[in-house]
C-alpha cells in the first residue's frame, strides 16, 4: 500500500513542478510593496599600448602618459510600487537610499571614495553626479512582461557642470585628482533595464530580443536564450543568457574594412572617438517564476580596442535582490 501512495505523491510533486514551469511567466508586483536591489559596477582600465606596442594589461610601471586604475560604484536602488493596473503593469517610485563610489589610479596611488551613508556631502567634486542620485527620485512604468515603458525624472547629473562643483582654493588634492577621472554613474534607466528585462510568456523560448545599454555608450539588441531551470537562493528560476560579440579587429586583420564608430558619450575630446573595437558582452539573469520577480542579473564586458587616450577595458556589474517587503 505504501508504494502506490509514495508513487502518487511523487507524481503530484513532479506535476506541480511541471505546471509551474509551463505556466505563463510575467512580473507579479503588488501595490504598496517595496523592493531593494544592490547594484555593483566595476571598471578597470589601462593604456591602450606602450611605446613597444605591447598591451600593458594594467601592470605597466614604465608608462609615460596614461595610467591604469579602477572605478567602482555600489548603490542600493529602492523600488516602491505605487500602483498596478488590471494588466499587471506597474508604476514605481525609484530612489537610491545609499550610493557609494571609489576611484584609484595605480601609477600615482591617488585614491578617493564617498559614501552617502555618512550623511556628509563629498569634498571631491568628481562625486557630484553620485550625490545627485542619492538626493533625487524618479517615476517609472514597467509592463507585466518586464519592459521598461517610461522613466520620468531629472538626468542633469549626466551633463558636465549640471551638478554641484566643490573645489578648494589652491592646488587640488590627490583625492580630487582621482575623483576628477570618475566616469558618470550608470544612468537610472540602464539599471532599470538590467532588472526589468523582457521575459517570454512561456519562459523558455529558444531566443528573444532584449535591448540593453552598457559601458555608458553602447546599446545592443541581444539575442537572449533560455538556458535552464535553476535554483538560486532557494528560488526556482528561469535562467537566461545574453551575448553580443564585435569582431572588427579580427575583420581588419583578415583584410576587411570595418566601419568605425563614435561612442554616444556626453564628453568631448579625442578619447571619445573609438577608432576600432573588438568586444564581448555577456549577461546572465535569474527570474523567479513563482514570485514573479528578478532575483539576480550579472554581466561582463571585455574590450580589445584601438582608441586615442585611456579607455575602460573591462566592466563587471550585478543586480541582486536584497529584500522584498509587502505593503503595510
Amino acid at each position: 500500500m505504501r508504494l502506490p501512495v509514495l508513487a502518487g505523491l511523487l507524481f503530484t510533486a513532479f506535476g506541480l513542478a511541471a505546471s509551474a514551469e509551463d505556466a505563463p511567466i510575467g512580473w507579479a508586483l503588488q501595490r504598496g510593496e517595496t523592493l531593494i536591489y544592490r547594484l555593483e559596477n566595476t571598471y578597470k582600465f589601462w593604456p591602450n599600448a606602450r611605446p613597444d606596442g605591447v598591451d600593458s594589461g594594467g601592470n605597466d610601471p614604465d608608462r609615460s602618459r596614461a595610467g591604469s586604475g579602477k572605478f567602482e560604484e555600489k548603490l542600493w536602488i529602492k523600488l516602491e510600487v505605487d500602483d498596478v493596473n488590471a494588466d499587471g503593469d506597474a508604476t514605481l517610485s525609484v530612489s537610491f537610499p545609499r550610493v557609494s563610489a571609489h576611484a584609484r589610479l595605480d601609477d600615482t596611488g591617488e585614491e578617493a571614495e564617498w559614501d552617502s551613508k555618512d550623511g556628509k556631502p563629498p569634498e571631491e567634486y568628481g562625486f557630484g553626479p553620485y550625490e545627485f542620485l542619492a538626493k533625487n527620485t524618479w517615476k517609472a512604468t514597467v509592463q507585466v512582461n518586464g519592459e521598461l515603458a517610461s522613466l520620468v525624472g531629472k538626468i542633469d547629473y549626466l551633463l558636465p557642470g549640471k551638478t554641484k562643483v566643490r573645489k578648494k582654493k589652491g592646488e587640488t588634492t590627490r583625492a580630487e585628482n582621482a575623483s576628477a577621472l570618475l566616469p558618470m554613474p550608470l544612468p537610472v534607466d540602464v539599471w532599470l533595464r538590467q532588472i526589468f528585462s523582457t521575459i517570454p510568456k512561456d519562459g523558455r523560448s529558444s531566443t528573444f530580443k532584449r535591448r540593453l545599454t552598457e559601458l555608458l555608450e553602447i546599446g545592443n539588441d541581444y539575442e537572449a536564450e533560455f538556458d535552464s531551470w535553476r535554483d538560486l537562493d532557494g528560488r526556482r528560476c528561469a535562467h537566461y543568457r545574453f551575448e553580443k560579440k564585435d569582431k572588427r579587429i579580427e575583420e581588419k586583420k583578415s583584410g576587411k574594412e570595418p566601419v568605425d564608430f563614435s561612442t554616444g558619450d556626453f564628453r568631448e575630446g579625442d578619447n571619445v572617438k573609438t577608432i576600432l573595437a573588438s568586444s564581448r558582452r555577456a549577461v546572465k539573469s535569474w527570474f523567479c517564476v513563482k514570485d514573479g520577480v528578478m532575483v539576480r542579473v550579472e554581466g561582463e564586458a571585455r574590450d580589445d580596442r584601438m582608441q586615442v587616450g585611456p579607455v575602460a577595458r573591462s566592466q563587471d556589474w550585478s543586480c541582486a535582490l536584497e529584500s522584498r517587503k509587502a505593503a503595510k
